[in-house]
């Protein structure tokens, strides 16, 4: 989830070909608001399939297509809430806390947002907490907390638990406030440990483009490899 600006030609000067690298805010929001309907189609279908599952699957399987459409129909912030309340402790609930955690978030309203993915974690779910625990550390970073969202980055990105993919992207994340706080060879060693801990995924592409870039060969790694794109 490329947005860089095209380049400007001048005649009297040579075009910079090197990418010019976003903001931890702008690909953590690139990121979801490209993922975040296919996200949500994925856990719906995951969560109406585990709940057709058991001694009663034809019972709970009436059920959960009820309140699925009852989900689907939920638009609005207020619709959320209502549907939170009717329905305490169902997925499909945990799944409505989350998008009102993302609607915080991109309104940024980081504080509202912080508490409503902390909330959403707590439920323990597997197919949200990952997500849920990376928007909550990103929403105090964006807000002001640093201190503390490097610290919840840093606890993700050593929690063994999570996926490879969650991991990795909190690894990003703190090598990205590294570099951004100067502190470069911190950010070099993090950017590399993103592609041990998640490899083929954007973050590891992503993470090898910066580290190269800090260390002083994205330069030459462009002229040697001209075909290479950075989505």
């Amino acid at each position: 989830m490329s947005n860089h600006p095209p380049h400007a030609h001048n005649p009297k000067k040579p075009v910079d070909e090197t990418p010019r690298a976003p903001t931890s805010d702008e690909q953590l929001k690139s990121f979801w608001l490209k993922n975040e309907k296919s996200i949500y189609i994925v856990c719906f279908v995951i969560i109406l399939a585990v709940a057709g599952v058991g001694v009663f699957r034809n019972m709970q399987k009436e059920s959960a297509d009820k309140v699925g459409l009852e989900y689907a129909a939920a638009k609005s912030t207020d619709q959320l809430r209502a549907f939170i309340t009717a329905h305490p402790g169902h997925p499909l609930a945990t799944a409505a806390e989350l998008r009102i955690a993302d609607e915080d978030y991109q309104a940024k309203n980081y504080s509202s947002a912080a508490a409503a993915y902390d909330k959403v974690a707590a439920a323990k779910s597997p197919i949200f907490s990952g997500r849920a625990l990376i928007g909550a550390a990103m929403s105090k970073v964006l807000g002001g907390e640093v201190p503390d969202g490097e610290a919840r980055l840093k606890q993700i990105s050593n929690d063994t638990i999570q996926t490879p993919i969650i991991r990795g992207e909190a690894t990003y994340h703190l090598a990205t406030l590294a570099a951004d706080a100067g502190r470069t060879a911190e950010a070099i060693s993090l950017y590399k440990q993103v592609a041990d801990i998640a490899p083929d995924t954007v973050w590891a592409e992503n993470a090898s483009y910066q580290g190269e870039r800090l260390s002083g060969g994205a330069n030459t790694a462009a002229a040697s490899s001209p075909s290479v794109q950075f989505q």
